[in-house]
């Protein structure tokens, strides 16, 4: 719960404008925020999710399911970095954690 609501409050912390150029300048699709963080908007809408049952190396447990989104929203085109996450949130969580690394399949 903690960490849901930490991410909630990253992403709204840094969904604002960014201070070398004006909102009005920017194209609605994607915006710069104060700590130089390019973000997409995610248009509301529906889709399909998952993989259909002829793709090859299709897992037993995923299947297709239609998803809609109801409000548009922005997100983050590249990972949060650890120094980003330190100036928003001001914390370092991840300290004294072990690394977790999955195989790719």
């Amino acid at each position: 719960m903690k960490t849901q609501l930490g991410l909630l409050l990253l992403v709204l912390l840094i969904a604002v404008g960014c201070d070398d150029s004006s909102q009005s300048e920017q194209s609605l699709e994607s915006i710069t925020n104060t700590i130089c963080m390019k973000l997409n908007v995610i248009l509301a809408g529906a889709f399909m999710m998952g993989s259909p049952e002829t793709e090859e190396h299709r897992d037993d447990d995923e299947f297709q399911h239609k998803v809609t989104i109801s409000k548009a929203f922005y997100m983050q085109t590249t990972e949060v970095t650890q120094g980003k996450w330190t100036a928003v949130m001001g914390t370092a969580s991840w300290k004294g954690q072990p690394i977790m690394i999955r195989p790719l399949k």
